[in-house]
């Protein structure tokens, strides 16, 4: 079976394949359990490593370790897999098969220390998306909808972000204009549950933003509040200074 190589499914299959375990706690936030060995290569925590493939995400979660090239752990992860060794094959989409400096470039690209990379002829194939429309609906002062896309490689079962901002000016064909295979597909319900979480996440995303923002006005309140009282109180005991020969005005000062 074909599978298209990203650094999710790396990661998430490597976890798995020597004994560990990975759950998604949050939506595009992932949490592993990892054996010793593992752990001591990757240099983290075997109980709680955290990590996250979208941006969006580490923004919220400062913690979670984003795994992206140039992270030093995804560094120690692809060693880690190189020294256990194997055999591949990568499939890489999107090519411009009539450019001579393609291969070139995708050696360049794809080349990991220690491995040898052999490129094989190209094999053009169809590949196909899903794209999911959500209406929305806000009940605030008044009655408020909208309506939200997600679209799904089929493919390889990301999201499509880059695509999604040129849908509304380009026109899909039904059919690829050329005789050429499709491309191994998950299932739609599969895609589904995938444009779902997202357009969760998207909702949800504000409303944690001002969560955090009303906790900010909470925690500055209440610096305030006990920057007035400590003021307060040592103005009080200058006054007590002041009349300790009247105890009278002492005891008021105690009072209050």
């Amino acid at each position: 079976m074909e599978h298209t190589l990203t650094i999710r499914n790396y990661i998430l299959t490597t976890i798995l394949a020597h004994g560990g375990d990975w759950e998604e706690v949050e939506d595009a936030l992932f949490e592993a359990l990892l054996p010793r060995n593992l752990a001591a290569k990757l240099n983290v925590s075997a109980e709680t490593w955290r990590f996250t493939f979208d941006p969006e995400v580490k923004a919220e979660e400062p913690d979670a370790d984003l795994m992206v090239f140039g992270n030093p752990i995804l560094d120690r992860l692809l060693d880690f897999g190189v020294e256990k060794g194997g055999v591949s094959e990568v499939y890489i989409s999107g090519m411009y098969l009539d450019d001579p400096r393609i291969p070139t470039q995708v050696e360049r690209a794809i080349t990991v220390a220690g491995a040898d990379l052999a490129l094989g002829d190209a094999r053009p194939c169809n590949v196909r998306f899903a794209r999911f429309l959500f209406q929305i609906t806000f009940l605030t002062d008044v009655r408020e909808e909208e309506l939200r896309s997600v679209t799904v490689n089929l493919a390889t079962g990301e999201l499509e972000r880059r695509l999604e901002t040129v849908l509304p000016d380009i026109t899909l064909a039904p059919f690829p204009q050329q005789g050429i295979p499709d491309a191994p597909t998950i299932s739609v319900v599969d895609a589904y549950l995938t444009a779902r979480i997202e357009i969760l996440r998207q909702m949800t995303s504000p409303y944690r933003e001002l969560i955090r923002a009303l906790k900010r006005r909470q925690r500055e309140e209440k610096r305030r509040i006990q920057a007035f009282h400590e003021g307060y109180r040592d103005e009080q005991e200058l006054l007590k200074e002041r009349y300790g020969k009247y105890p009278e005005r002492v005891a008021v000062i105690d009072a209050k």
